[in-house]
């Protein structure tokens, strides 16, 4: 067995230096066969369009919106409101589509085309940013003769 020592100074055994390229070796192939089913799919979607009358032009006008739509704000993260307790939740990587309030528990759902959601989280998140401003006061009546010391 060889032994080799990495960054930290610690020795570590070449089977678990192994085991860590094979896990990596899945996790890349897992990448690589969603891509493809996602290829695949897109391409079906792009069939049924082509069916319904949807042109190449129309479908490069609606990429391009969506681009600028994007370009916009990007670094926005897309979060929603909790309905319980009324903190962010955001989707969690491990789990897509998912979120779960970190505050109470609530475990909601991102759907990837729910506009509504995002803009209704996007609207509260500014009003609590920005509250209404307060009712101005009435001014007092000005009265010149005390100025002039009458």
């Amino acid at each position: 067995m060889s032994y080799h020592y990495d960054y930290t100074g610690t020795t570590s055994s070449s089977g678990a230096s192994s085991e860590k390229v094979a896990d990596q070796a899945r996790a890349i192939e897992d990448v690589q066969l969603t891509v493809e089913k996602l290829r695949i799919t897109v391409s079906a979607m792009w069939d049924l369009m082509q069916e319904q009358g949807i042109t190449k032009p129309q479908l490069y006008a609606k990429i391009d919106d969506v681009i600028k739509k994007d370009l916009e704000d990007p670094y926005s993260l897309d979060f929603r409101i909790c309905p319980k307790c009324n903190r962010k939740i955001t989707e969690q990587s491990k789990t897509p589509f998912r979120g779960t309030c970190l505050f109470c528990g609530t475990q909601m759902m991102f759907y990837p085309f729910d506009e509504e959601s995002r803009e209704a989280a996007k609207a509260a998140e500014a009003s609590a940013n920005n509250p209404a401003p307060a009712p101005a006061a009435e001014p007092e009546a000005y009265d010149p003769l005390q100025d002039l010391g009458f």
